[in-house]
């Protein structure tokens, strides 16, 4: 009963803020379709008509994109304000990942030294990361400053240190998964004391998913055992301890990708992958636990709905379907074949096996 009291609110306007997302048949239709164009027209028909209204040359998808991100973040910002108060941490941390991904592409812009024009057309300005505050760390050409930006004091030391220790391959990379597991620990705190089973459920798995593939990339970059070890987020929902430590003992990326066939995750592991180059194979892999959280998320609305695994999972869905947007006007400005921009794609897709 306390549940549906506290819930009933938010549970409605998810249910119908889900309710305007995209079927699986607008995404049949917006891959048949033959143009960036066709795209256009077809999402005319739907909820995105409001991010095309005041768009003033359709052709240029970067605007298009902008304005799927800031009517994203609108949301946000609704849901944060009509969110039950035990709920307010967990969409601060929420808010909190957004602004660090665009930290995460000024930092991987800087690794790569990008053009700060380049740059930004990568970068999803966001609270303090401002459209003028991601130009000037960019600007500065410096790793430090931008690492320098972030207020929390234990992500930004840890930065620090990858920054002193790490070059090469491994800057980039390493500097990206150290905000991630920072942002997916707050998340995880943001739902304590309360126990919220559902959520739980959705960020526990996601845990689990960022340990797999963190650990297959860094076998794959050679890094030792120890450091591995140190990185992961010592929270485990299907992936126990056990089964842990042996994915981090064996020597290759390869290796790890065999053993992890064996486990619960063992169906995510596709048989196409292992004929793949092993970076191919992890990136196939990624994919695949991307279209199985996605699932995740919408099962959190069948059945019983008064909880806050449903702020969750519609957030992330609603993330993943922009992302998906992307991907098909991207391809389809770049003539790909259908089957290929339907690769990139995680909502309504089959998680292989």
């Amino acid at each position: 009963m306390g549940g549906a009291i506290n819930y009933s609110f938010i549970a409605a306007i998810t249910s119908t803020l889900k309710s305007y997302m995209l079927k699986p048949e607008d995404y049949d239709a917006l891959l048949k379709s033959t143009s960036v164009d066709g795209v256009y027209e077809i999402l005319q028909r739907t909820y995105y008509k409001i991010c095309l209204s005041d768009l003033r040359e359709k052709k240029e998808i970067e605007s298009f994109e902008r304005r799927l991100y800031e009517d994203y973040f609108n949301i946000l910002n609704k849901i944060y304000r009509t969110c039950p108060r035990k709920c307010i941490r967990l969409v601060d941390a929420i808010y909190l990942r957004h602004e660090l991904y665009a930290l995460k592409m000024i930092l991987r812009a800087l690794v790569a030294g990008l053009s700060t024009e380049a740059a930004l057309q990568l970068v999803i300005p966001i609270g303090k990361y401002s459209p003028d505050k991601c130009r000037s760390i960019l600007e500065s050409k410096s790793i430090q400053t931008a690492i320098d930006s972030v207020e929390e004091p234990s992500l930004r030391q840890a930065l620090t240190n990858v920054f002193k220790q790490q070059r090469g391959l491994s800057l980039s990379y390493l500097l990206e998964a150290t905000i991630d597991r920072h942002s997916l620990i707050k998340i995880w705190r943001s739902l304590f004391p309360e126990s919220d089973r559902f959520a739980r459920r959705i960020l526990g798995k996601m845990i689990d998913l960022f340990n797999i593939i963190f650990i297959l990339r860094s076998k794959y970059l050679d890094l030792e055992a120890n450091f591995i070890r140190s990185f992961t987020i010592p929270v485990y929902h299907y992936l126990s301890t056990p089964e842990l430590e042996r994915v981090i003992q064996v020597p290759t990326a390869r290796d790890a990708v065999q053993l992890l066939t064996l486990g619960h995750y063992g169906k995510l592991i596709t048989r196409a992958s292992f004929g793949l180059a092993i970076d191919e194979a992890i990136s196939e892999i990624e994919m695949n636990f991307d279209r199985y959280t996605a699932q995740e998320c919408f099962y959190s609305f069948q059945g019983f709905r008064f909880h806050a695994g449903l702020i969750i999972g519609y957030l992330m869905l609603k993330f993943n379907e922009i992302s998906d947007i992307r991907a098909i006007l991207f391809g389809k400005a770049n003539k790909m074949p259908a089957d290929d921009i339907r690769r990139k794609l995680i909502l309504h897709q089959h998680v292989a096996s």
